[in-house]
């Protein structure tokens, strides 16, 4: 496993025919690699996104200082069990919603856990590109690009590049309920 000191990670499988399947995205202050608790192997490769510092937490290492400091473990298990839900409800979003709503549910996870880091809950860099996001959430990055553009184009976020604005919060909360 890793923490996230700096930068950003995706997670992604490759199908047989050489496919690359975008699975997660980490930000700093995130574990990457808990998908090897169970079997020891990841089952999906990583990529950084950006300049990015990680941080190795050795499995056995936390185990042995689980024994020693019991909130160690509930610590534990509330991250996996935050990733477990995070999962589920990306399966749920594909599978249910519109392409608009997707991507609007991305940026406002991407909101919450900027702000759960003390970052800025409406402004920020995408640090991956659009044929990621396109991946992740099971669009063409044609797609991607026009549902950026009339997103803009209604006022509900401003887009420079790779910086996101967020402009309506509640109209686009409002867009993936």
């Amino acid at each position: 496993m890793y923490a996230i000191r700096s930068g950003s990670v995706k997670t992604y499988n490759v199908a047989s025919d050489g496919t690359e399947y975008v699975t997660g995205f980490y930000l700093p202050g995130e574990i990457i690699g808990l998908d090897a608790v169970a079997t020891g192997v990841h089952p999906c490769g990583a990529r950084t996104l950006e300049t990015t510092s990680l941080c190795e937490l050795p499995y056995d290492r936390l185990e042995d200082l689980s024994a020693v400091i019991p909130g160690v473990s509930k610590q534990l298990l509330r991250i996996m069990s935050q990733e477990l839900h995070s999962e589920e409800q990306l399966l749920m979003m594909v599978g249910s919603q519109s392409a608009e709503a997707r991507l609007v549910a991305l940026f406002l996870s991407l909101s919450s856990r900027f702000a759960r880091r003390g970052y800025s809950a409406t402004e920020f860099v995408l640090s991956m590109s659009r044929s990621d996001i396109g991946s992740f959430l099971g669009l063409a990055v044609e797609t991607v690009s026009r549902l950026l553009k009339r997103l803009q184009e209604q006022g509900l976020i401003q887009v420079n590049h790779r910086e996101i604005k967020l402009l309506e919060m509640e109209k686009l909360r409002a867009m993936v309920k």
